[in-house]
């Protein structure tokens, strides 16, 4: 149980820290939003306060050491600068080395001192530098700036400062039993809590009744907090633990400050009993009338027995209904499921189809129509139950977009180059296993394009280019499919070089032609690069053979297209689930085999004595020879073939091949199974379905069947 709750911890930060390197990215772009800068210091106080309860002391000491830099930002006694951004950036990636090794840096302590040093020497030149000037400001009776100040911390003090009125919350704090076995450290929690500025009252409370014991910790807790701060940043402190606190904004004011409030809280404080949330709104709504009417937009209460007018009365109660429906519906919107479960969903939803087709397949067979109709209903059920829980697994691919930012701002520094990065549909959505194998083949390719693909500024400027490349990616949905491309406006790619290192490597004879899409497909073989240089950082074609099998293992499709001087790109195109697919059933002799019908053409048939007599095994079709692959001599089958065979024609990045089949079934929903030991090394095969009569059928790999004959 604790290491299920430490891992939870684990994702929560890992989101947070995906998150701030988002965020961070727009903060460069302009240094001076406080919004942002109130966001960053409000995620490193969350994740301090996280790592707090779980005792990953390293985490907490160096995001408290940052959180202090950002405090300083935040409250205009420093600017921020490219070199604060750096460091958080290196931060953020050390964070997450901490937090995967739970919080041991007995493997990486020199690094852990090295970040500490440079955190500490930042700080310490912000407060000196903060305290020099506001000595100077108070000694000096000039408007001048200082022209001397270093851009770390020029600027603060310039505008006035601005008024923010202190806001009244309430929360309760009710802990489970348990708390202490789930590895949350209760004592962080309350000094989180009391951390709070500008008032708080504490009140502690012990459980007397031994039935609550049961159910309930010894001890709870009730806090009122007065704070300039935002409520979320009080919900961050009760972030593992939000079932168990309860959270209210009783007044936009200062309600500590009223006697009348105080002497409610001393006289109705009770050891054993929590305030009523009621009397608390009633007490501060009767303090002042109109500051309720001007937070009803903000906060709904509960009000009773208050001296205010019917009509007034009438009106509050009619929007506090509105906005309890509003914050009900918002909050059970989305829940968040572990992948696990999705995972154990879709393999029941699996074999409900396999289960649904052999019942359908039985129902066939009987001439009994209550039967037939119960089969008809229970494959629409199925049907739907597919369909949604397909939906369940999709997730948008700008989990991944967003984080090649990062890469693409470290890789442009190093380089010495100007990137515009572009990402354009980040909603499409895709099957979460497809989206996080997506993410290293895409960050290949951005690396390339950045690297072989961008030209230097001044290069840029020759070409009458601006200097500032640009590097797009995009997303969108085509049919059952989504594409994603990856361009750059850099040098494009040169076919005569391809030729030429493919004839020097003889992967080709001199005297081939080829198409141009046949020669950029050469960047595929492995090994094969035009790049004259190997940086560390990227060659072009170095691993694009990797990034190839990585896409064929997703069932999809990669392409190159360029341009001398206007660039490169690189399309994919993927399906949107893995587990069940739609293929056409075929089969050889008893044998029978799936086709995916995105690769499929169309589809014929042919006289198996015309076909026999075709040379070099190429057909005639609609005055083209097409090569056709003949599977009954190429998987060996020993059986005397049909006088007239079927004909299905795959297509794979336009190039064309004929499979020749015995008979075409139909269409069959295929539930993707792996296959055992002896068919694993098979070329040809990609795994197997169970159909309707309980026997296996095989899925080719149309994408290999292509390429071994049409080399």
């Amino acid at each position: 149980m604790l290491e299920q709750l430490k891992q939870r911890f684990k994702e929560e930060v890992y989101e947070l820290l995906d998150k701030l390197e988002t965020i961070l990215l727009e903060l460069e772009k302009n240094m001076q939003d406080k919004e942002i800068i109130q966001e960053v210091f409000r995620i490193m106080h969350t994740i301090k306060g996280a790592a707090g309860m779980y005792e990953f002391h390293t985490t907490v000491e160096l995001t408290h050491k940052l959180e202090s830099i950002y405090a300083l930002i935040r409250d205009k006694k420093a600017l921020l600068s490219s070199k604060i951004v750096s460091l958080t950036f290196d931060s953020i990636d050390y964070i997450r080395k901490l937090v995967a090794s739970d919080d041991n840096t007995e493997n990486h302590n020199t690094d852990f001192n090295r970040f500490i040093e440079r955190i500490d020497e930042l700080d310490n030149q912000l407060n000196l530098h903060y305290d020099k000037k506001k000595k100077e400001q108070t000694n000096e009776n000039t408007d001048n700036e200082d022209e001397d100040i270093i851009d770390l911390f020029d600027g603060f003090g310039d505008d006035e400062e601005e008024i923010i009125e202190n806001a009244t919350y309430y929360v309760l704090f009710q802990p489970e039993a348990n708390i202490a076995e789930r590895g949350i450290n209760l004592n962080t929690i309350i000094e989180e809590v009391e951390n709070f500025e500008n008032d708080i009252k504490t009140f502690e409370h012990s459980l007397a009744d031994e039935k609550k014991l049961e159910t309930h910790f010894y001890l709870f807790w009730e806090f009122i907090i007065v704070t300039e701060k935002p409520i979320s940043e009080i919900e961050d402190v009760f972030l593992f633990v939000e079932d168990e606190a309860q959270i209210t904004k009783l007044s936009t004011s200062n309600l500590l400050a009223e006697d009348t409030f105080t002497a409610y809280l001393s006289e109705n404080y009770q050891n054993s009993e929590a305030f009523e949330l009621q009397k608390l709104q009633e007490v501060s709504l009767s303090l002042s009338k109109d500051e309720f009417f001007s937070q009803l937009d903000e906060e709904p209460n509960i009000i009773e027995d208050i001296s205010l007018t019917e009509e007034e009365k009438e009106q509050i109660e009619k929007q506090i209904i509105q906005q309890q429906a509003v914050i009900t519906e918002q909050k059970t919107k989305s829940i968040k499921v572990s992948s696990d479960r999705l995972d154990e969903l879709m393999y029941l939803v699996s074999e409900l189809i396999i289960t649904n087709a052999e019942i359908n397949h039985i129902a066939q067979e009987t001439n009994d129509s209550r039967y037939q109709k119960a089969a008809e209903k229970l494959n629409k059920i199925s049907q739907n139950l597919k369909k949604n829980a397909l939906s369940t697994r999709l997730i948008p691919i700008k989990q991944i977009m967003f984080r090649f930012e990062r890469l693409v701002r470290d890789l442009s520094a190093e380089l010495g180059k100007k990137i515009n990065f572009v990402v354009e549909g980040v909603d499409t959505e895709l099957d979460k296993n497809i989206v996080d194998s997506l993410s290293i083949p895409l960050m290949h390719l951005i690396r390339n394009a950045i690297d072989h693909g961008i030209e230097k500024p001044n290069m840029r400027k020759k070409l009458n280019k601006s200097d500032e490349g640009i590097v797009r990616l995009k997303a969108f949905n085509s049919g059952s499919n989504v594409i994603i491309q990856v361009r750059d406006d850099g040098a494009g790619i040169d076919p005569e070089i391809i030729f030429k290192k493919a004839v020097e490597k003889k992967n080709i004879k001199k005297t081939d032609t080829l198409t141009l899409k046949e020669i950029y497909n050469l960047l595929f073989l492995p090994g094969f690069s035009t790049a004259q240089k190997i940086t560390g950082i990227s060659g072009r074609g170095v691993g694009m053979d990797a990034i190839q099998q990585s896409i064929m293992n997703l069932r999809g499709d990669i392409e190159i297209d360029s341009e001398i001087n206007l660039g490169t790109s690189i399309t994919i195109k993927l399906p949107l689930t893995l587990s069940i697919i739609e293929t056409m059933l075929v089969s050889i002799d008893d044998t029978k085999f799936l086709i995916p019908t995105s690769n499929i053409q169309s589809c014929s048939k042919h006289s198996h004595k015309v076909l026999m007599k075709y040379h070099n095994q190429r057909l005639v079709s609609n005055g083209k020879l097409i090569p056709f692959v003949y599977l009954r001599k190429k998987f060996e089958f020993s059986q005397k073939a049909l006088d007239s065979e079927r004909i299905v024609f795959v297509n794979h990045n336009d190039k064309l091949v004929a499979l020749i089949f015995d008979k075409i079934i139909g269409e069959h929903q295929a539930v993707i199974k792996p296959l055992g030991e002896i068919l694993k090394k098979q070329d040809f095969i990609s795994g197997g379905s169970i159909l309707a009569d309980g026997t296996v059928a095989l899925i080719l790999d149309t994408y290999k069947l292509i390429n071994q004959f049409t080399k």
